[in-house]
């Protein structure tokens, strides 16, 4: 409850603080399922700075218990994997339920509420999209991956910003040398 307000007052959160609360549900729903639900969640370290919408990949994680896990008798396994390519961050969720594709996903549906989150706050730079392999859906969020680089010396963040550019890595939106500057952009 606490991250739902924060989350609702931020507008973005970082992919850390989403993770815990995914970590937290997958245990609660581990005390419910026992041993019938397995997860894995491996995301880089260098991940948990970027700001995702929140509850957005906790959205993906409770569509696989609801539509993997639940209905198989055997359980399942819901693996989260993060990446980070071309200024954009991915977090795919992948679980073995049965296959879907997001077009047939209902309108007010979870996912539906996520792709018109995502449009609304990113517009066509972020995502949804599915893709099934070997019995397996894996579902990927797509959000762009943003820097905003502080330096009190100009010339330094003037080198730095072309640096960092050049690797095509990094998006940067926003350059100050004033650090109250940052941290108002930040916040937004």
């Amino acid at each position: 409850m606490r991250f739902s307000l924060d989350a609702n007052q931020a507008g973005l959160v970082p992919l850390s603080a989403e993770l815990k609360v995914v970590a937290d549900y997958l245990e609660i729903e581990r005390a419910r399922f026992g041993d019938r639900l397995r997860y894995q969640i491996d995301v880089p370290s260098d991940l948990e700075t970027a700001r995702v919408p929140p509850l957005a990949v906790q959205t993906l994680v409770e569509n696989s218990v609801k539509y993997a896990v639940t209905p198989n008798r055997g359980g399942g396994e819901i693996r989260i994997a993060g990446t980070r390519e071309n200024g954009s961050v991915s977090v795919t969720v992948t679980d073995q339920g049965p296959a879907f594709t997001l077009e047939s996903v209902p309108r007010g549906h979870g996912l539906d509420n996520l792709k018109d989150r995502l449009a609304t706050l990113f517009g066509h730079q972020a995502g949804l999209t599915l893709h099934r392999s070997e019995n397996r859906n894996s579902v990927v969020l797509t959000v762009p991956y943003a820097s905003i680089l502080v330096d009190d010396e100009a010339l330094a963040l003037k080198r730095l910003s072309r640096m960092l550019a050049a690797t095509g890595r990094v998006e940067i939106v926003g350059v100050h040398t004033d650090p109250l500057e940052a941290l108002a952009i930040i916040s937004k």
